[in-house]
């Protein structure tokens, strides 16, 4: 996805996913983490980073129903009503379905 994504090749995708890993390390305070993103991002960024969430959770072919409360909780945070959650979970899960 990261790839695609961001039009990186493997390399600079595991570049990425290195850095986030030593981000992830660093920060101990996570809601200040999600009410940076919620103020730092327009809704459109917001929206997609959720959608992104929700096609990790669905890569094996499922959502289980820790994921859909995980991310429904992910998308109560950065701001979303329960009527844009399963909006943005309907277009981004239906198209992580294999072929």
């Amino acid at each position: 996805m990261l790839e695609t994504r961001f039009a990186l090749d493997r390399d600079g995708a595991e570049m990425l996913i290195e850095r986030a890993d030593r981000f992830d390390m660093e920060v101990d305070d996570v809601p200040a983490l999600i009410e940076m993103m919620r103020h730092g991002q327009h809704a459109p960024d917001k929206e997609r980073l959720l959608g992104m969430a929700y096609r990790v959770a669905a890569a094996d072919g499922v959502v289980g129903e820790f994921e859909s409360d995980l991310l429904w909780r992910l998308g109560r945070l950065l701001g979303f009503g329960d009527d844009k959650i399963d909006a943005v979970r309907s277009e981004f899960v239906a198209s992580a379905r294999p072929a």
